[in-house]
């Protein structure tokens, strides 16, 4: 289902092992840090709504231009009025 739903492919990053926890089994997933970022939703595209960030315990969609600055860096390409490399 992961595998399916997320660009590029995560399933190298991805471990998973079964945990008992008061009587209870619980699916441990793990996911590792990806080079190949950004990571997108496949349903959604590689648009503000289909990328997040996380920020703290929580996970939001990236404002427009958080994604824009993600992608750039990404790529190696200046973005913004500093017109830096990074």
């Amino acid at each position: 289902m992961i595998r399916d739903s997320i660009e590029p492919d995560v399933s190298f990053l991805l471990s998973q092992k079964i945990k008992e926890e008061d009587g209870k089994d619980i699916i441990v997933i793990e996911v590792l840090q990806g080079t190949n970022k950004p990571y997108y939703l496949k349903s959604k595209g590689m648009t503000s709504q289909g990328t997040f960030v996380r920020l703290g315990a929580t996970c939001s969609p990236t404002l427009s231009f958080l994604y824009a600055e993600r992608v750039f860096k990404e790529k190696g390409i200046a973005f913004g009025k500093n017109e830096k490399k990074y």
